[in-house]
């Protein structure tokens, strides 16, 4: 992994001059892992958007380490981003000149590895709770024909910003004096498919999930649109979550995220969704049937254990009989 420290003469400089303008962005509401829809009903994807931002896990002893991982998605499905580049750290530290670990460090890849701090370098609170602050920059537009490079994207950052081609998003990663070893993200045991024309008492074909840890997710989703489950064009079906121990469905927060058709409320454990119209498939394309969603279960902040996952499955639509 191509990894920039501020410690290194090079890249020095340019993360200097920007330690106050990641701080001031850090400390402004736009600053965040939250989705900007265009439909009414805030759930439809029309252009690329940073889903989720992933720490596994989210909670660590001091000198314990945790992965952090994100999904962009657009309208197509799962999107892999141009550029990603991960920080943490205290960025005031940037604009004292300090050398120490508190500076700024960037990691490039859409997954890496964050060490806590030593506990003689944590600041606790009275209940034992440090944080470390992680910041992401990534691409979800085209680069201008000037911008190439990864050190071209930093100095270029503010433009960039500013014009919607890379975002700023930040999350935090919790610290334990005495380590965290419960600490686990928020698990999905299934999801279901309640049909229109369901009989009574009749089982519910689960969907194949994707889920954010899985070794191998290119593998996994694969897998999971080949198994996509048939839905009848313009039919209303409901999914259903079952939650897996530890999680407990009614202290997890959802979202529902989806390329195609309406899902009208998007937070519910048994959402409807209506299928969209059928379209015909074109000779060499991609099916235009096979629809993206994804479940996005965030842990109740009053829980105080701000874990994150994500979910992904395919639905398939068919024609009406």
């Amino acid at each position: 992994m191509t990894r920039y420290d501020a410690k290194t003469e090079h890249h020095r400089g340019t993360l200097r001059a920007l330690g106050g303008f990641l701080l001031l962005l850090l400390l402004t509401a736009a600053v965040g892992c939250g989705v900007e829809f265009d439909d009414e009903h805030q759930y439809l994807l029309k252009k690329a958007e940073l889903l989720s931002i992933t720490l596994d896990p989210p909670a660590v002893g001091p000198a314990e380490t945790s992965r952090a991982s994100l999904l962009l998605a657009d309208a197509e499905g799962e999107k892999a981003p141009g550029f990603v580049a991960w920080f943490a750290g205290d960025p005031m530290s940037l604009m004292a000149g300090e050398s120490s670990e508190a500076l700024v460090s960037l990691k490039l890849g859409t997954s890496v590895e964050f060490e806590a701090p030593a506990e003689k370098d944590c600041v606790f609170d009275d209940e034992g709770n440090a944080t470390l602050p992680l910041g992401l920059l990534v691409q979800i537009g085209e680069l201008p024909a000037d911008v190439k490079t990864p050190e071209e994207i930093m100095e270029a950052l503010p433009r960039l910003l500013d014009d919607g081609v890379v975002k700023l998003a930040s999350r935090t990663l919790q610290i334990r004096k005495g380590g965290a070893p419960q600490a686990v993200n928020p698990r999905v045991a299934g999801i279901s498919v309640e049909l229109e024309d369901e009989a009574q008492g009749a089982a519910r074909p689960q969907v194949a999930l994707v889920h954010h840890d899985d070794a191998d997710i290119a593998a996994a989703r694969h897998e999971a649109k080949a198994k996509a489950i048939s839905v009848i064009a313009e039919e209303r079906v409901h999914l259903h979550v079952a939650a897996a121990p530890p999680s407990d469905l009614d202290k997890l927060r959802l979202q529902w995220v989806a390329t195609g058709g309406d899902l009208k409320g998007r937070r519910l454990a048994r959402q409807p969704w209506v299928a969209p119209k059928y379209k015909e498939p074109k000779a060499g394309e991609p099916d235009p049937n096979v629809y993206t969603l994804w479940l996005i279960a965030r842990d109740d902040p009053e829980t105080e254990k701000l874990g994150q996952s994500w979910f992904e499955f395919y639905l398939r639509v068919t024609p009406k009989p």
